[in-house]
């Protein structure tokens, strides 16, 4: 983890299927294989408006933008080696 001011929030894929994992509300989306996963480290005081919905191989996750833009760097994404592939 990268500073006490960040959190990581881990989205795996389970079972058979590739999952793939969204980010709203820009529609940045990732497909997992069996057992792999993405992380969204993300600061603290956003992890409460973070919202998540669980379907059948997908997974949205709502991340909080400033009201007054849709993008934000502040949330990133890494890979299961914790290297950074995106920022949303």
């Amino acid at each position: 983890m990268a500073d006490s001011t960040m959190v990581d929030i881990r989205f795996s894929a389970g079972g058979e299927e590739q999952t793939t994992v969204q980010f709203e509300p820009l529609g940045t989306s990732f497909d997992l294989e069996n057992q792999d996963f993405i992380v969204l480290r993300t600061p603290r005081e956003k992890v409460d408006s973070i919202q998540v919905e669980i379907f059948p191989s997908y997974i949205k996750v709502w991340v909080a933008y400033p009201e007054d833009r849709i993008w934000s760097d502040e949330h990133i994404i890494l890979d299961r080696d914790g290297i950074e592939i995106a920022r949303l």
